[in-house]
């Protein structure tokens, strides 16, 4: 038989509090998620728009993360909130270098997030109505906006045997006699300090190739190369950050883009195929 003292049964009423409380502790009531999925973003005018490679994610107002495309997680805050939808870079193709792309409007919707539910957002966005686009170059018109430099023993080409978009896009090949390309816009442009500067460009080449700013002041002009573009076999598009040179040089007056190749040793020939380069702030 077994006896029961006072000391025995306040033991095993604590115990049994304990132990009720200890089941919420190890298995605590937890909130159920909605979830939202993005595939792709789709840029109105220019369906073929690549490497927007993440979305930007705010609710209410407030950042709730990056994620890259295609995209599918969780919300915590269900119910009807506002929900807004960014394109997200790689700032001049570096995977480190992530960011908002600040010249595409953003994609908003009022909808209702439940739990365990699964939205499914096809968002379209735009160019937005205040950017300038200071130069483009589609290689549609006869003749190019491009000059080649006295660097250069090779021309840039329309042609049509590999095209991204329209009817051609811009070629150079340099071979066994040829070992420099450069080229230069034909015009200069205002470009302004503290503030977002982008080239965009579609290309795809068989050997690397750099892209810069000509700088020029009132008493000088620099070259400075920004970045140096590497191969790739399909069509690729970059968003290559200007903003940093431009602010380097507060004193220029005007601004020339230029893309060059140097041949290297060990390549007999090479080809680099350009297209829709844009130019903005």
């Amino acid at each position: 038989m077994i006896f029961f003292t006072k000391k025995n049964i306040l033991f095993l009423s604590l115990f049994s509090i304990i132990s009720f409380y200890s089941c919420d502790i190890i298995n605590p009531d937890e909130d159920i998620p909605g979830y939202i999925q993005i595939d792709k973003i789709t840029v109105e005018n220019d369906p073929k728009s690549l490497n927007l490679t993440d979305v930007w994610i705010n609710i209410d107002g407030n950042l709730l993360g990056v994620y890259e495309l295609p995209a599918k997680f969780p919300v915590l805050s269900t119910g009807r909130h506002n929900i807004m939808v960014r394109a997200g870079i790689k700032v001049n193709g570096i995977a480190a270098s992530r960011s908002f792309y600040p010249f595409f409007s953003s994609y908003q919707i009022d909808t209702v997030i439940q739990p365990e539910t699964t939205i499914k957002l096809n968002p379209t966005i735009k160019y937005r109505d205040d950017i300038n686009i200071v130069w483009s170059e589609d290689f549609e018109q006869n003749g190019t906006s491009l000059e080649e430099t006295q660097n250069s023993d090779a021309s840039i080409t329309l042609v049509t045997s590999d095209v991204f978009d329209g009817n051609y896009s811009g070629g150079i090949f340099l071979n066994q006699n040829d070992s420099v390309f450069e080229c230069k816009t034909i015009d200069p442009y205002i470009l302004p300090n503290n503030c977002p500067v982008f080239l965009e460009m579609n290309y795809k080449n068989d050997n690397e190739f750099y892209v810069g700013l000509y700088i020029y002041t009132h008493t000088q002009v620099f070259q400075n190369p920004i970045i140096i573009i590497n191969k790739s076999q399909e069509w690729n598009k970059i968003f290559i950050d200007m903003a940093s040179t431009v602010n380097n040089y507060p004193d220029a007056i005007r601004f020339r883009v230029f893309i060059g190749e140097i041949k290297n040793n060990d390549v007999t020939n090479s080809e680099i195929y350009l297209d829709n380069l844009k130019l903005l702030y």
